[in-house]
């Protein structure tokens, strides 16, 4: 018997069993095997045109409900939140008005979520940054696929490296074009104008800036003996994949914020 709680695609935001439940009996429905106006055809076009997904339907010796299932529940958060997107516009719920009213609220809400771990789309390099907006631009599309943020954390430490290195040099004539992404962050703080007056709390905020340098510094051996960046035979594990993307995104979001407040 599954856990109703459990995330069969082991995302720390994906689908639990009971989402799924609810999405094929609740939402979908359908008797016996069959599920809605699904067939093997129509299951194999609906994951194809809504998540990019092939299913060798041909292969699976199941009913059209247990493939879906399968299906559903081993998918990526991100293709999820494309099946739920797309089974809202083309089903109207499988219970009485009411509670298919309460479904649809449900399952914009799990949508949401689901999608929120994505990277979001808010740090923007603007003019003059090419590779840094290319990686940016990488990171996002690999953090969609399955495993992506381990390949992720590559290209956001390549982003935050260039970003930091571009800022930093403005104003730090002396920073060494192949200056690793430490001395980079130190220059940036220690010499931007952007970062002379912190405004409240000036002491205490300038001193989280001092600390974060060790966390930064961490970003190398990471990206190089435990991301895709090389072949590693062992990279970081989904939830720490998460964390290091978000946290190397939510430095450059900072930097940007304090430099575009000048």
């Amino acid at each position: 018997m599954r856990e109703a709680n459990k995330r069969p695609n082991n995302e720390p935001n994906g689908l639990t069993n009971a989402e799924i439940l609810m999405i094929v009996n609740g939402w979908i429905g359908g008797e016996g095997g069959y599920l809605g106006r699904f067939s093997y055809r129509t299951h194999n076009e609906f994951w194809l045109s809504n998540c990019d997904l092939y299913v060798d339907t041909n292969q699976y010796k199941g009913t059209t409900r247990q493939l879906f299932t399968e299906t559903l529940s081993n998918a990526t958060s991100y293709h999820q939140a494309d099946a739920i997107e797309a089974l809202l516009e083309e089903y109207d719920g499988a219970r009485d008005e009411e509670q298919n009213q309460l479904s649809r609220v449900q399952l914009v809400s799990i949508m949401n979520r689901l999608r929120s771990g994505s990277l979001p789309d808010s740090f923007d390099p603007g003019e003059g940054f090419v590779a840094v907006a290319r990686a940016i631009d990488d990171a996002r599309q690999l953090t969609k696929g399955p495993g992506g943020y381990q390949s992720a954390v590559d290209r956001m430490h390549t982003a935050l490296h260039g970003y930091l290195r571009a800022t930093a040099g403005v104003y730090d004539l002396d920073l060494a074009s192949q200056a690793d992404i430490v001395a980079c962050w130190k220059s940036l703080v220690a010499a931007h104008p952007a970062f002379a007056n912190l405004g409240l709390r000036h002491q205490e905020i300038h001193t989280a800036l001092k600390s974060m340098t060790s966390s930064i510094g961490t970003l190398i051996p990471i990206r190089n003996n435990a991301s895709n960046a090389h072949p590693n035979d062992e990279i970081l594990e989904h939830p720490e994949a998460v964390l290091v993307v978000n946290m190397t995104h939510t430095i450059a979001l900072y930097v940007q914020s304090r430099i575009n407040s000048i």
